[in-house]
């Protein structure tokens, strides 16, 4: 870590100099500009750009397919890049059909492209569009709603609103995943400023949306099992 003296000059302007080595390494010289942001806690963050690059992975699945795409897929999901360019010599219909699956389960990214060896995915939205505590609440609300409705499913055998709650845990699993991925974003300082959400809180955030996410899993499984009952409870149950 390196020191710096704050200086005067004129009547009321404080300066500080910049290291030497940041200054090169970012082409910083007489007349460049910076931008400084504020965060809660009162450090400020110094950056050359004042917008976010887009991140580009590219990733040649092969013949891969099932639980271990998916996982790459969340993967970079949770990283933060905006663009994912998969290949493959010639991708099967599972391959597409497991592609498909798990962009319909996450918030922002969508499929711009699509042929017979290439699929691009890019985030149209970004994570920033939401913020933790709007999505927590939602998460909160949907959770207390789906373990009443499973309760009520089980208890007098409504098939029809045992299926209404395991569809709603898909919606529970993507605003768990974004939560996820914005504490990432806020560790690493990118999209999502640290003056909006401080790393602590958003840490909160994302234990608290986890515990809420496997409430809402016990709830979906309370309701599997209402959808294929077919006799009523005891009454002392």
């Amino acid at each position: 870590m390196e020191t710096r003296k704050v200086q005067k000059t004129g009547k009321s302007t404080l300066i500080v100099s910049l290291p030497k080595k940041w200054a090169r390494k970012n082409a910083i010289g007489n007349g460049s500009l910076l931008f400084i942001s504020q965060s809660q806690s009162g450090e400020l963050l110094l950056s050359t750009n004042i917008s976010e690059p887009d991140q580009v992975m590219k990733i040649d699945i092969g013949s891969k397919s099932g639980d271990s795409l998916i996982r790459d897929i969340i993967g970079c999901y949770l990283a933060g890049y905006s663009t994912v360019e998969i290949s493959s010599s010639q991708m099967s219909v599972n391959q597409k059909k497991d592609l498909h699956g798990i962009v319909s389960k996450l918030i922002g990214p969508e499929i711009l492209e699509e042929n017979i060896n290439k699929m691009v995915i890019q985030d149209l939205i970004g994570s920033e569009e939401l913020q933790p505590d709007r999505a927590l609440k939602r998460i909160k609300n949907m959770t207390r709603s789906m373990t009443q409705d499973a309760i009520t499913s089980l208890i007098n055998i409504d098939k029809e609103l045992a299926h209404d709650v395991i569809q709603r845990d898909d919606d529970v699993d993507r605003l768990n995943l974004l939560i996820y991925r914005q504490f990432m974003e806020i560790l690493r300082s990118r999209s999502i400023q640290r003056d909006v959400v401080s790393s602590l809180l958003a840490f909160n955030y994302m234990q608290a949306s986890a515990n809420l996410e496997c409430m809402a899993d016990h709830a979906s499984k309370i309701a599997e099992i209402a959808s294929i009952a077919d006799h009523e409870l005891p009454a002392k149950m």
